[in-house]
């Protein structure tokens, strides 16, 4: 089974003052076709200020 490195989570700091924070996350585990996976949420995500992880989806190995 090929070994593969994965990205858990994005910590965020997002500073208190005139500042606009909006994320629109995707994640393609594997180049395509391998789908892309994004929250259910159309719209970017708007962060107030303050510390915000995103976790990222697992991926789950088969074996063929």
């Amino acid at each position: 089974m090929p070994m593969i490195g994965q990205l858990m989570r994005i910590h965020l700091a997002i500073p208190d003052g005139p500042v606009e924070a909006k994320i629109r996350p995707k994640v393609q585990p594997v180049p395509t076709p391998c789908p892309v996976f994004f929250p259910e949420a159309e719209d970017p995500i708007t962060l107030n200020p303050g510390l915000w992880i995103l976790r990222l989806p697992y991926p789950l190995p088969t074996v063929s």
